[in-house]
């Protein structure tokens, strides 16, 4: 039996899908009043969540538990952190090339803590 790339990409699609469902439903559970205050209503939870997996693998956090953590410093730090003023030293290591995208979360939490 063999499977297609097309085959390939569905699988691909719905754990992705899977993954956003889960992703959305932490988010509404743990952070309702973060998302809130943030200006996103239920209904835009799900587009605030693939915007945050999109922005994450543009940073190199790839791994589901690492882009779940960074969706969660969406919602408490706000969508756009990573380029707020505010915020500059937290760009500045997500832009770092030569650090992994656990080694970013990591300094991030310790800078935050």
């Amino acid at each position: 039996m063999r499977i297609r790339k097309a085959q390939m990409q569905v699988f691909r699609d719905l754990g992705t899908n899977r993954f956003v469902q889960d992703l959305v439903a932490h988010l509404e559970a743990n952070f309702p009043d973060d998302l809130t205050r943030q200006g996103v209503e239920k209904h835009e939870t799900e587009p605030f969540a693939r915007a945050g997996i999109k922005k994450a693998a543009g940073y190199g956090i790839e791994a589901r538990e690492d882009v779940r953590e960074f969706v969660e410093m969406m919602a408490l730090l706000g969508a756009g952190f990573d380029g707020d003023t505010r915020y500059a030293s937290l760009g500045e290591i997500l832009r770092e090339p030569d650090l992994t995208g656990r080694e970013k979360l990591d300094f991030i939490s310790a800078q935050l803590s």
